[in-house]
Formats: C-alpha cells, structure tokens, sequence
C-alpha cells in the first residue's frame, strides 16, 4: 500500500485538506472508501488517532470484507 505514503502525508502536513479523506470515505466506490482508512496509517504513525476512529465510524456498516479487513489493520 502507498497511500498513506502519497495521500497521507500530503493530508497530515496540509491539515486543511482533511476533507478529502473524509469524501473518499462516502463515496459509493470500494477503492475510494478503503484508500480513505488505509491513507490514516500517516496518521497513526503521528500518534494522531482522531481520523482514524472517526473514518471507521463511518464504514462500521460496510458490507464489503475488504473494507472490514482495512478497518481492522488501522484499528490494530
């Protein structure tokens, strides 16, 4: 996985483009949603877990396993 080395870190040093994870984790496509919680590992490694908790929220009731399966690495 790349995204959180390209997305992440632009998101972690451009704070107020925050919202973009947060689109991606709405969207209706898999990829999108899955890149919107594997992109907070940045975060994660930053000891910054509010994103990550609050994206996982938000795919809780996901019915795709690749999403549950992402969910839970971050959470992990």
């Amino acid at each position: 996985m790349t995204c959180y080395k390209i997305l992440g870190v632009y998101l972690h040093d451009n704070n107020d483009k925050i919202k973009i994870l947060y689109d991606l984790a709405a969207s209706n496509n898999l990829w999108k949603k899955r890149i919107s919680i594997v992109a907070t590992m940045t975060f994660i490694k930053n000891n910054k877990f509010d994103h990550t908790i609050a994206i996982s929220i938000i795919l809780l009731k996901d019915k795709h396993d690749l999403i549950h399966k992402a969910v839970g690495w971050m959470l992990r």
